[in-house]
């Protein structure tokens, strides 16, 4: 399908610019023909929003979107000297992108696309996503302003937030007739503010103009000058999880 092809496409074209790429799937969505993922209580769980089934007092399914790249993060290190890594998703990628990069410091750059907006947003427009989305045992400790803060905090790290403006899937800057820039702009000030104070690391969003919810050839341009824009002098280039 076309968000196949767009992730080949993203991932090629960092590919060409000379980056190392690691890519995961999310939880319970497999790319191999006819794989059939384990029943839970005689449930197939082939999705991800069947998850809640799996919650309990001692285990959170949230475990299956981020120990794979801490798995990744730690091999990577253990065998290479990358100076730097970076991330970057779509939909629910960017969703992981954006829990992901905020909890874990070695994530110095993230570019999560059309992945997220605070839930206060959510809950005017009724945009309440998939069971990760709104997970209420979660966005209780930190909501969304606060892991965009955790995510760009620290030195040499920052996060910059993509939204396409009409996407048609997830968070689209202009909803029903709406445009929500001007929200969107208040958190992003209130986000980068407490960063400036800190002296600490960056938050931006970009608006893609664009429709269709996909990394964009402009996005991916976007996502590579700010790369570049704080490549280490010795110019070895970073790996660029996806």
């Amino acid at each position: 399908g076309i968000w196949l092809q767009n992730y080949k496409d993203t991932i090629q074209f960092f590919l060409n610019q000379g980056y190392a790429i690691i890519g995961f799937s999310m939880p319970s969505i497999s790319s191999v023909p006819g794989y059939k993922y384990p029943a839970y209580q005689g449930r197939d769980l082939n999705y991800h929003n069947e998850y809640p089934v799996l919650e309990s007092g001692t285990f959170s399914p949230i475990y299956f979107f981020m120990e794979p790249i801490n798995e990744a993060i730690n091999y990577v290190n253990s065998q290479y000297s990358y100076s730097r890594i970076a991330m970057s998703g779509l939909s629910g990628g960017a969703w992981t992108v954006h829990l992901y990069s905020a909890i874990d410091p070695r994530i110095l750059k993230s570019y999560p696309v059309a992945g997220s907006l605070p839930l206060s947003m959510y809950v005017t427009t009724g945009e309440w996503g998939d069971y990760e989305q709104t997970l209420p045992l979660l966005y209780h400790i930190a909501d969304y302003p606060y892991l965009y803060l955790l995510a760009g905090y620290g030195t040499g790290r920052g996060q910059l937030q993509i939204l396409n403006r009409n996407d048609d899937c997830c968070f689209p800057v202009n909803f029903k007739g709406q445009n929500r820039e001007p929200t969107i702009r208040q958190y992003e000030s209130e986000v980068n503010g407490v960063l400036t104070k800190f002296a600490k690391g960056k938050f931006s969003v970009w608006v893609d103009e664009n429709t269709p919810h996909m990394i964009t050839a402009n996005a991916r341009n976007q996502i590579l000058a700010d790369l570049n824009s704080g490549t280490p002098s010795d110019t070895t280039p970073p790996s660029v999880s996806l």
